[in-house]
């Protein structure tokens, strides 16, 4: 005779495989590896713009403590596996991210100049399928503010018989590129935010700002460099 214990036992385990077969496999993703690189790079531009042409000024900082390119990697890579993607950083090499731009490509090339078949053959002996890149981006034609910046980001202000506008900006793109086809899809970041109360008063160099305002320059740029990737990230179809 079956003992009550044992139909118990049969009962739970039948239970148990019908719900595994009724519970539909997750979504394998179509690329089996997906590099990751961010190409900023870790130049600050300060931006200014006046009633003529001569009163323009464009002053460049180094600001290599910031890490925008190490947090924006990070951000990336987060965002894919938790989308289940097996993702990893590519691996820059000699020359490093300035390197990944052609310098005769001139201010307005596709992709701000970006190596987009350098970068592909680099994934594809890293084993790579598919990349997604942040990269610097060209300026937008016909906008009047994004014209005038220089790709990456940096401090824009325009300045015109007493009316002034003043924003924080990142000119960025994010990429996806199949490694195969040469595909690209690409989003662009939102580029300028105004300046928000509690910033420190905008200054043509960067070196007259003191060492806690850079403070809050940095993070203001670190906040919303993740705010606009979760912007981007999801319209590149991953």
């Amino acid at each position: 005779m079956i003992s009550r214990r044992f139909r118990i036992a049969t009962l739970l385990l039948v239970v148990t495989l019908a719900s595994c077969a009724s519970t539909p496999e997750a979504p394998v993703p179509s690329a089996s590896r997906v590099g990751v690189v961010s190409l900023l790079g870790d130049t600050l531009h300060t931006v200014f713009v006046g009633a003529t042409v001569f009163t323009n000024e464009n002053r460049d900082a180094p600001v290599p403590d910031w890490g925008l390119d190490d947090q924006g990697r990070e951000h990336l890579l987060s965002a894919l596996r938790q989308r289940g993607y097996t993702a990893g950083p590519i691996k820059l090499g000699a020359g490093g991210v300035e390197a990944r731009y052609q310098r005769d490509s001139g201010p307005r090339a596709e992709y701000a100049g970006l190596d987009v078949a350098a970068l592909r053959e680099m994934g594809r002996q890293q084993g790579y399928t598919m990349l997604v890149v942040l990269s610097r981006a060209t300026p937008g034609a016909g906008d009047p503010h994004a014209s005038h910046m220089i790709p990456g980001y940096g401090i824009y202000r325009r300045s015109v018989f007493g009316a002034k506008f003043s924003c924080t900006y990142t000119l960025a793109d994010v990429l996806r590129i199949d490694v195969a086809s040469g595909e690209v899809v690409r989003r662009g970041l939102l580029p300028c935010k105004g300046w928000e109360s509690g910033m420190p008063e905008f200054q043509q160099d960067y070196l007259r700002y003191s060492p806690s305002e850079r403070e809050i320059l940095r993070g203001k740029f670190s906040q919303r460099l993740q705010e606009r990737l979760d912007e981007a990230f999801g319209r590149i179809g991953l």
